[in-house]
């Protein structure tokens, strides 16, 4: 184990970079993800390997902080991001992050439902409006209509 609590990287790390080299044939992956960063080494292969961005997620602030002072001596700190999250328990954790998305597709369908409602209510009140036009001017037209402070003439051809 390392200062600060952090595992140092074993044979089960120099494995797992064996392997993640021998997956990455052809052109590199264009984002990688590591959860459980821990030291950062893997987030780093997968970064010099040419990965043109990456996250790094750790429940432990000691393995963020080394992983993000890793990437930073290797230069690759301005591709990477690094936080400090648990995915299972607590605030923003995966399952109520779902339930909130959840929540926000189901409420834009309601917002979806209202627009659509008040679109249909907004072309009702322009067809009143404009109706309401249309009836003054055939009483206008054809009855002689008035308004209390107007005065009709009319000129009839000569017979």
């Amino acid at each position: 184990m390392q200062a600060g609590g952090l595992f140092s990287p074993s044979e089960y790390t120099a494995a797992l970079l064996m392997h993640v080299r021998s997956q990455v044939t052809g052109a590199p992956p264009a984002s990688a993800l590591e959860l459980g960063t821990g030291s950062g080494v893997v987030l780093a292969l997968m970064l010099a390997m040419g990965a043109k961005r990456a996250l790094g997620v750790d429940i432990e602030a000691t393995a963020v902080e080394a992983t993000r002072e890793l990437l930073r001596q290797e230069g690759l700190a301005d591709r990477a991001q690094v936080v400090q999250g648990d995915l299972w328990f607590g605030k923003g954790n995966l399952p109520y992050v779902m339930s909130l998305r959840k929540q926000v597709a189901e409420q834009r369908a309601l917002n979806d439902v209202a627009r659509a409602r008040n679109q249909r209510v907004a072309a009702e009140v322009v067809d009143l409006r404009e109706g309401l036009e249309m009836v003054e001017e055939k009483a206008r037209a054809e009855l002689g209509m008035v308004k209390p402070d107007e005065i009709l003439v009319q000129v009839t051809a000569r017979r």
